[in-house]
């Protein structure tokens, strides 16, 4: 799985710099086989409804053709988006035209059925995936549709200006298709087609879209309202539970074999404790400024920014310790007046 690194500055307490490093990262798409789908299906419609339906047919059929010709193939690492939005919209139109198909059509190996093998290979193992079920087709470029709106989302992530808002929705897309590839998985109980389609690996791309929206919302609160910082913790934790559990998928069975958990699962579980130290970070800001008006609670601020100082080892200019003096002794200060 390829990581791409976005690194942010936080304003922390007393104007000193932190950065924190946060990944976002992207999918691997499955790559399919070509497939002849214009011959039979010309050849059914003409024999059930006669040439000139055929005809009538055949644009939408070269269509199909032509779309799922270009979509076999996995766009790696695009930092086109027009590109990215271009071959979206494809898959939108192949599958809104191929479910047209599979309600009008009989597949099969029968001999008034369509026989057609479709071929898609696993992301994982780079196993070959053979299915005469045309809704297996459906579900593999809509398993690619996901990995090609988390890829959207991390490119309006990594761009220059406010567009965290169409990258959260971007994020939010590519989740709900993977929920809707896992209860079709789970409801159909296809469990020998690969590790693409585990349970565990379309739950563990749920929570990894999940996450990576979190972030972006993180991000649009921080830029349009940077001092609420109440709900800036509350999403820095929601984001480092959801990378926990995607870290505890990561380490399942099969994943693990597979998906270099050493290099994977360890980026994971940092971000799981960057967001943790960044939920504390928040806190303690959250906590100081109402120390500011009240005159009481520098204490919580301290217990927080200590937390936070425990969960990484992401300083700069001042040591923990010394981070913490400065805090004890503004508290001081304030008590003396």
């Amino acid at each position: 799985l390829n990581t791409k690194h976005l690194i942010y500055h936080n304003p922390i307490l007393y104007n000193l710099p932190l950065i924190l490093i946060i990944e976002m990262l992207g999918l691997p798409q499955r790559k399919g086989e070509k497939v002849n789908l214009f011959d039979p299906l010309m050849k059914n419609v003409t024999q059930r409804f006669g040439p000139q339906v055929a005809e009538m047919l055949k644009p939408t059929l070269i269509q199909l053709q032509t779309l799922r010709d270009d979509l076999i193939q996995p766009i790696k690492f695009c930092s086109d988006q027009k590109m990215l939005e271009r071959i979206i919209a494809e898959s939108k139109t192949y599958l809104s035209i191929w479910n047209s198909i599979c309600q009008n059509f009989v597949f099969g190996s029968d001999k008034d059925s369509i026989n057609v093998s479709f071929t898609w290979y696993d992301t994982y193992t780079g196993e070959r995936r053979v299915s005469l079920q045309p809704a297996d087709e459906y579900l593999a470029v809509l398993y690619n549709l996901g990995a090609l709106y988390n890829e959207m989302g991390v490119q309006l992530a990594s761009t220059a200006g406010d567009r965290f808002k169409e990258a959260n929705n971007c994020f939010l897309t590519a989740s709900w298709i993977f929920e809707k590839v896992r209860v079709e998985v789970v409801s159909r109980k296809i469990f020998s087609a690969g590790i693409d389609y585990t349970e565990q690996n379309l739950a563990m791309y749920v929570h990894l879209m999940n996450a990576q929206a979190l972030y972006s919302t993180h991000e649009k609160v921080k830029l349009s309202m940077p001092d609420k910082y109440n709900l800036l913790a509350k999403l820095s934790k929601q984001t480092a539970v959801c990378y926990g559990y995607v870290h505890k998928y990561s380490m399942s069975q099969p994943i693990s074999q597979y998906a270099s958990p050493k290099g994977f699962s360890n980026v994971l579980q940092v971000n799981e404790r960057m967001y943790t130290a960044q939920a504390y970070y928040w806190a303690c800001m959250d906590q100081q400024a109402r120390c500011e008006s009240t005159g009481v609670g520098m204490g919580k601020a301290i217990a927080n920014i200590m937390k936070a100082v425990s969960y990484t080892h992401l300083r700069a200019h001042e040591t923990d310790s010394y981070l913490v003096c400065r805090l004890l002794l503004e508290k001081k200060k304030k008590k003396k007046k």
